[in-house]
């Protein structure tokens, strides 16, 4: 494995990014980061393509697998044959269609935890938002709805809520939108999304 690590530690592909400042204080992950990380992975989650498990990840000392993601930060762009990701079809209900999910191997995974982090760290985000949030999700905003209707209940006010449901949502992205996106968040994007291929 450590050959494999070898390969892939100084990426070959070309640069989109000369390289990626994830926020104003922190430009590198440190060791514990890493170990902290990892140690939150689940040892039974999938390897991906190449067969790596989060158990032989977590053989490797966390000083290493820093470097090799600093490297990428440095470089800005993630070795191809880390992009290459095994899609599994998942019958939905009723069993009519499928659902594609697609399983990247364990260190990309570590990686995109880690720049994730980094930018949630960098106040990227807005404060309501749920995706990409290890302390919100989708009930946290329905929390804050129901105190909003208990408050105006209370206070004998109107309150308009509006609800948009978009069929295909995530097919329907608008481009203008993705672009209107925080610097950090466009880069970490690309460094991650780009050349990716299925196997």
């Amino acid at each position: 494995m450590m050959v494999f690590l070898a390969g892939i530690s100084s990426p070959i592909d070309t640069p989109l990014v000369s390289s990626i400042q994830l926020s104003i204080d922190k430009e590198f992950f440190s060791s514990s980061e890493v170990d902290a990380t990892l140690r939150s992975f689940d040892e039974k989650a999938s390897p991906g393509h190449y067969g790596i498990t989060v158990k032989q990840l977590k053989t490797i000392p966390p000083s290493t697998l820093a470097l090799i993601a600093n490297n990428w930060l440095a470089y800005g762009c993630i070795p191809l044959e880390l992009k290459q990701c095994s899609a599994v079809f998942i019958p939905k209900c009723p069993k009519r269609d499928f659902r594609p999910i697609t399983f990247s191997p364990v260190l990309l995974r570590l990686f995109s935890k880690l720049v994730l982090s980094s930018l949630a760290e960098g106040n990227t985000f807005h404060k309501y938002k749920s995706g990409f949030s290890d302390d919100r999700s989708t009930s946290s905003n329905i929390l804050i709805l129901q105190a909003l209707m208990h408050l105006t209940k209370k206070s004998q006010r109107p309150l308009f809520a509006v609800s948009l449901d978009l069929r295909k949502a995530f097919d329907s992205v608008s481009h203008e939108a993705i672009l209107r996106l925080s610097k950090p968040m466009v880069s970490y994007f690309f460094l991650i999304h780009s050349k990716v291929s299925k196997v």
